[in-house]
């Protein structure tokens, strides 16, 4: 069995795109991106106070209302789920395994979290003089919690031990938004490291004693997961071929001293006309066509300086990120660095080549999506046309709607979003 609890925001403006048609068997949680951890409305930065608002959480496909926090909610729905697993195994004499994504939206945008936790916890929280980045760790400290009630949850049930566990952020902080990836360069959305280097750890008691609580230097992409666990799981092998990712498991347990992966695609992607991304090749990672950004200091009792932000002019930049990973001594002018330079922009240029078209789809829905919303006052599928061409890549109109979609998570500067908002 397939279990999704939480954040989808993989699409859902068709029934096609819903995450029990995407290969889970139950789902929990909400569609959209993000939203307010108590009210459930979707992604309230993009709406009106009390215009075009819509609730935006479900079991299954159905809606429910609720002024719970949502964490709450998500923790006790997979102890449920947990216990179920755990009946119908001893029922049918156990064997059956199960995978459960649990995307807890904490500490994503709108940031907050419940008095009691400020009640429990004050001695500790207030010691954080700035505001933002007190309730910051406020929302961290109920994802904690619910670590701790999912695990004691398999504990309970006597699944723990046959259980693998994966805790992964999925991008940078985002410093307009109470986060911070000091010392690193950049935030999220960034191709920087700030962006794009995260924390990560993995439970299982198929690691050998002498390698647990040790950390794992070799390079991991997030597509790498999917073998890494099948050959944990698996044992003797994996199912199916063709996999994006690279195993990772003989390395993490020390069955072998092969590095699985040298190499790393950031992103390639066109924006504007132009094309843009990153690339790592050992100790060596290329920077094509991207705005420079700052490093954003943790901040003290006043707000961030959000007069920091990127920059105009889209440059290339080369570092060594293992010795320099706060990437601030660019290579790229440096003579000695002359040949690797042109090597990695020609890797680049064969990566580029290899593009396929997006998988994304923007649509231009407003007008139709929210006459669909206005039924239920629920978020949901909102397109029967099966046919719907997307928006033409990079037209003027894929620009204003990818900007309006960022905005609508503070990636842009207030200035800047105030006028895409009211761009029509």
């Amino acid at each position: 069995k397939t279990h999704m609890i939480g954040k989808w925001h993989l699409g859902f403006f068709l029934d096609d795109y819903l995450p029990i048609n995407r290969g889970f068997d139950t789902f929990y949680g909400y569609y959209s991106g993000y939203e307010n951890y108590f009210t459930h409305v979707a992604e309230p930065y993009t709406c009106k106070v009390g215009v075009n608002c819509f609730y935006d959480l479900r079991s299954g496909s159905k809606p429910v209302m609720s002024a719970e926090y949502n964490t709450y909610i998500f923790a006790r729905e997979a102890e449920i789920m947990i216990r179920k697993h755990a009946e119908d195994a001893f029922l049918t004499g156990g064997g059956n395994p199960f995978f459960l994504y649990f995307a807890m939206g904490n500490t994503h945008s709108p940031v907050a979290a419940p008095d009691s936790v400020f009640e429990k916890h004050g001695a500790k929280l207030n010691q954080i003089r700035n505001h933002e980045r007190r309730v910051y760790a406020a929302a961290t400290i109920v994802a904690d919690e619910a670590i701790y009630n999912i695990t004691s949850a398999l504990k309970r049930n006597e699944l723990f031990d046959d259980t693998i566990i994966i805790i992964a952020s999925d991008n940078g902080g985002n410093p307009w938004a109470a986060g911070n990836n000091y010392p690193l360069r950049g935030m999220k959305n960034d191709l920087w490291e700030g962006g794009m280097r995260v924390n990560a750890l993995i439970r299982s008691n198929l690691i050998p004693v002498e390698r647990r609580g040790t950390t794992y230097d070799n390079i991991f992409h997030v597509s790498d997961w999917v073998p890494t666990l099948l050959r944990g799981a698996l044992k003797d092998g994996l199912l199916g071929t063709g996999f994006d990712g690279v195993n990772h498991w003989d390395a993490l347990t020390g069955i072998s001293d092969h590095i699985p992966r040298i190499d790393l695609v950031y992103n390639i992607d066109y924006s504007g006309g132009e094309v843009s991304g990153a690339i790592r090749i050992g100790d060596m990672k290329l920077l094509k066509n991207v705005e420079y950004s700052d490093v954003w200091e943790v901040p003290g009792e006043n707000e961030p300086d959000k007069t920091k932000q990127h920059f105009a002019k889209k440059l290339d930049f080369l570092f060594n990120i293992s010795a320099d990973p706060t990437e601030s001594q660019d290579l790229r002018g440096d003579s000695s660095y002359r040949h690797i330079f042109a090597h990695m922009n020609l890797e680049f240029s064969k990566l580029q080549l290899s593009m396929v078209d997006p998988a994304f789809c923007g649509a231009a829905y407003d007008s139709l999506a929210d006459s669909v919303y206005e039924e239920e006052e629920f978020i949901g599928p909102f397109m029967q046309n099966q046919s719907y061409k997307c928006i033409i890549k990079d037209s003027a109109e894929e620009v204003l709607h990818i900007s309006k979609i960022e905005c609508g998570y503070r990636l842009h500067s207030p200035e800047f979003c105030d006028g895409v908002m009211n761009d029509v």
